[in-house]
This record gives structure tokens, sequence and C-alpha cells, in this order.
């Protein structure tokens, strides 16, 4: 195995760094190569083949750049040839990155891909497409891979009819809404199911949060929480979290096995599903590339407490592909909606009919991007903003007047609720395409930042050499 020079990151040397190879203390070459085989193996057994992609018939997207450079370049018709210069330029400046690992060692990067090789990967079940205008990234149309999805689905409506029929006790009209991972196509067999439980009245309605003081959402805990306890043939209840964001009852389906997070708050999850499938069901490399990231991140020891929760990985991935200009960004699906449609104070009314920009990129370069541009992101200076599908100044959340336009709602939430401001200190800031005041990525701590770009600079580098492979073939 060749030497490996881990201080040209951080020397910043564009010459030794696109020659570098990693010395990982023994460890040989093709097990850190597996890695990334094992996560795409993992989630090619989480996906079944379906329909190609929808595509706009443009050209392909632009280059991948950084995200302060993009901040200030408008990408429009007018502009193109300018746009793609001054692109191209920050894409060569992105390869350059100086990588500040700040004392994270080389024996603990090679400890976190050891960890990924050891750790098994859960086999889920989700459905899916591949495809782009090249080879599929990867397709499963196993008759057992099938019938594993029904048999899924009908658990899961199973469920939802014990879970209505024994809260009717308490609420006549109650309603349960699924959502989440499970939903999206992007969880498993093994993963939770989200419900919101809509416990409306004919004099209180509940699914946009008109009527849920936090009086009231533990009171209707504390009811639902009651008729479950009679029911002991169908339901086992884990424990009730009244003192969080949002209170929930963690209980298991005896009869199906399946675990699941009752909410009564709103809706709003459930919204955010609908948007979160629209995306991976109008380019299903989306959903592709958040499967394998998200096995791969799990595989790193970068998720968990103080690391990256699944919901934030999803916008990792669909924020760069808005700023590929693959996607359309949250607040462009706003305007083309027909209706507004307010969720406990915010915008949700976004349109589902649009089609995905083909860029003509494989999962193997869409997946080198995606390291390169995360390795290189400037966290401590921008906010990750689905909402208008490019980084935001931090400066611009202290003044919110120099905000964009499409955070009016966030303006408006804070005549109300000074007190509880995006949270702009937090070392990775990942801005929630609806709750513009919360930050999915709150959690994140200063070392799992660094661990996560050291893993995606020796991701693209690894994924980048022309002999490696991607669970068999050659992207």
């Amino acid at each position: 195995m060749k030497s490996v020079v881990i201080e040209s990151f951080l020397r910043g040397s564009a010459e030794k760094s696109s020659s570098v190879n990693f010395n990982l203390n023994g460890l040989r070459e093709q097990k850190v190569e597996k890695s990334l085989v094992k996560s795409l193996e993992t989630s090619r057994a989480e996906r079944t083949s379906s329909t190609s992609y929808g595509s706009s018939g443009e050209k392909a997207a632009v280059p991948l750049s950084s995200p302060k450079i993009l901040t200030n370049v408008v990408v429009d018709s007018k502009k193109k040839e300018e746009s793609k210069s001054v692109l191209r330029e920050s894409t060569e400046k992105s390869s350059r990155i100086n990588f500040n690992l700040n004392g994270l060692g080389e024996q603990k990067v090679e400890k976190s891909f050891v960890k990924s090789l050891e750790t098994p990967s859960p086999q889920r079940t989700s459905s899916s497409s591949s495809g782009s205008g090249e080879k599929p990234a990867a397709s499963l149309s196993s008759p057992e891979i099938s019938t594993n999805l029904v048999d899924s689905k009908k658990k899961e409506e199973q469920l939802m009819r014990d879970l209505e029929r024994i809260s009717k006790k308490k609420y006549p009209k109650v309603k349960a809404h699924p959502f989440g991972s499970r939903i999206t196509g992007l969880g498993g067999e093994d993963s939770d199911l989200d419900i919101f439980l809509d416990c409306s009245t004919s004099d209180c309605s509940v699914y946009s949060e008109e009527n849920s003081s936090s009086e009231e959402i533990l009171d209707r805990l504390e009811n639902i929480g009651q008729c479950l306890l009679e029911d002991v043939e169908n339901w086992q209840i884990s424990r009730a979290i009244r003192s969080c964001r949002i209170p929930i009852i963690k209980v298991t389906h005896k009869p199906t096995g399946i675990k699941c997070d009752i909410s009564f708050t709103n809706c709003l999850g459930v919204e955010n599903t609908k948007m979160i499938r629209a995306y991976c069901d109008k380019y299903p490399l989306c959903r592709v590339l958040i499967i394998f990231v998200k096995n791969w991140m799990k595989q790193c020891a970068l998720t968990g407490q103080d690391g990256f929760n699944s919901y934030g990985i999803v916008w990792l991935v669909i924020y760069f592909l808005q700023v590929k200009r693959v996607l359309p960004s949250v607040s462009e699906l706003i305007d083309r909606g027909k209706q507004s449609r307010i969720i406990a104070g915010w915008e949700t009314g976004v349109s589902s009919d649009f089609q995905s920009r083909d860029s003509g990129e494989s999962f193997k370069e869409l997946l080198i991007q995606f390291f390169r541009f995360y390795s290189a992101f400037d966290y401590h200076n921008y906010v990750i903003c689905p909402v208008v599908g490019r980084a935001v100044w931090k400066g611009d959340f202290e003044r919110p007047e120099l905000l964009p336009h499409a955070m009016k709602p966030y303006l408006n939430y804070l005549k109300v609720n000074d007190s509880t401001q995006f949270r702009i200190n937090s070392v990775v800031c990942v801005q929630d395409p609806f709750d513009l005041a919360h930050n999915v990525a709150k959690t994140v701590k200063t070392y799992m930042l660094r661990d996560f770009r050291a893993h995606c600079a020796l991701g693209a580098q690894l994924v980048s050499r022309s002999h490696f492979f991607l669970g068999g073939c050659r992207y």
C-alpha cells in the first residue's frame, strides 16, 4: 500500500493532495474501499427497480461549486456563460480547499473506516427507482423483496386501523396520519413508524395546530395513553416523552411487531414527508443517494446523539441536488402551488407538479461530488437552506430584514416568538424547509463535523479512482 501523507490536507497543497494516498496503519486499501461498497450493497437491498425519473429536457446542470461562491451567483439564461465560468473557477478552488482537521488524527480516521466495515447494516426493503441518462446505479426486482414490501404495507395498515379503533373511545373523529422514513421509502422493516394522531373534534380542529397549546397536547397524550393501556392485547407502551419539542408516546404494536412514535401536535411532519417523497419520486437517484449516504454515515459512526440524524441527512442530500439545480428549491415549489396551506404558522402549500433537471450524471459522479461538496462547505459562516436552495450568510439571521423574501414566514414568526430564533451558533446549521426556526442539525458536535469532513475527503478520493467499483458495477 502506498503511504499516506495526511498532512497534505493541513497544508492545502493542491498538487500533493491530488496524488495523496492515506496510510491506514496496515488496513488494506481493499478493506477501505469495501466500506463504501458495503454501503451500496445495503442500499441495493433497500430498493426495488421502477420507472425511470422524469426530466425537464434541459441541458445538464452546472458543475458543483463552493456554497460561498454560489451565494453570489445568479444562474439564468442571460448570464449562462458567465455563470459557467464562475462556477468552474469555484469548483477548482473547492478541489484545493485546505481541510483544517484540527487534530483529527490519522488513527481516528482509520478506526472510523474500520468500524464502518464491522458495523452490520440493517437489510431494509424500501421501494425506490434508480436511473440517470446512463446505466442505473442499481436495481433490485426480486419477487422476495416485492412480497416483503406488500407485507410491510399490510402490517402498517393493520396498525393504523387498530390505533384509530382504540383511540375512538376518547376521540370519535380521530384520524391517524403516517409519516417519516417508512412512508418516503427511505426506511425499512426495522424502522419506527411515525404517526400524527389527529384528535380533532367537532368544535376543535387539530390538524393545523389551531388548538394545540402545551396543555392540550399533553392532555391528548394522557388520554390516548390510557386507551392504549386498556388494550394490552395489541399494544405495549415503552414510554411517554412529555418534556420535548414534540411530545410522543413510544409504543409497539404486538400483532405486527412494528414500533411507532405517536405525536399529537400538528401535521407538519406529514406535509414534510409528502414533499420529500415527491423529490425522490421525481428524481429517483435522490432516493438512491439518500439511502447510501444514510447507511455510509451510520457505518462510519457519524450519526447518533452527537452526530447527524436521519432527517438531517435527507436534507443534506436534497440541498446538494438543489445547489446543482437538479431539484427545485422549496420556495419554488411554494410559488408553483395553487393555494396557501398554513400549518402551525408555517407555509406548506408546495406543488408536487414539477420535473427534475437531468444532469446526465451517474450515481458515482453524484457521490463523488457530494463528498467533495460537504468536505469543503463553509459551516462556520453559512446556513444550509433548502427553502431557498442556497447557503445563507449566518449574519443575515442576526438582521432578519436581510433574509431572502422566501423567509417571510420566519419574520412573522419572530414577531411573536422572538425568544426562539434560529440557532446560528450551532456547529452545523441546516434549516428545516417548513419550520424555518428549527435547525435540524443543532445537535452535531465539533468533533463529529471534523470526522464527517475527513470521511468525505477520503470517500471522494477512493470513489474517484478509476478501478473503484460500487456493488460490482463500474460507474
